[in-house]
């Protein structure tokens, strides 16, 4: 593929790219997967078709989203992934947390995602902080342990 010798150039904004096309696709498709057909009453014999005033379960339900970005030495790519996803979700019309897990990063990674807290707000963007390198797995596993969604 052309996108993969751009991700190294480009230092992970073609992969970001390419996950949001990803996500934005899936999106598209979501709803769909959801829809049940309503019920007709001339198709219904006795009581086995729902009433007409009842609807899909899942219709009704606010679903929220949570991504989880693991990050250490992120500086520089956290607001761009984090705008470039608030786009996608938002143009979705998807509610949406994202939930950044930081193992200490020494370049300051943690004050940047404070400051994208409070540009995009608590119920959007929560921080868990983590003292040290604790590795890719337990990172994923405190931001399920800190999601919502």
């Amino acid at each position: 593929m052309a996108l993969l010798p751009q991700t190294k150039k480009l230092k992970g904004f073609s992969t970001i790219r390419l996950l949001l096309i990803i996500l934005s696709t899936c999106l598209t498709l979501l709803p769909s997967a959801f829809s049940q057909p309503s019920a007709d009453a001339s198709t219904c014999k006795d009581q086995t078709c729902p009433s007409s005033s009842s609807s899909s379960v899942i219709s009704n339900i606010t679903m929220l989203y949570s991504i989880i970005l693991p990050t250490y030495n992120e500086r520089d790519n956290l607001p761009l992934i984090t705008q470039l996803l608030h786009d996608t979700l938002t143009d979705a019309k998807l509610n949406y947390e994202i939930i950044v897990v930081d193992d200490s990063s020494p370049d300051n990674t943690l004050e940047v995602a404070k400051s994208l807290q409070q540009l995009f707000g608590k119920d959007h963007f929560q921080i868990v902080s983590r003292p040290g390198k604790l590795g890719l797995g337990s990172a994923y596993s405190a931001g399920l342990k800190a999601s919502s969604g």
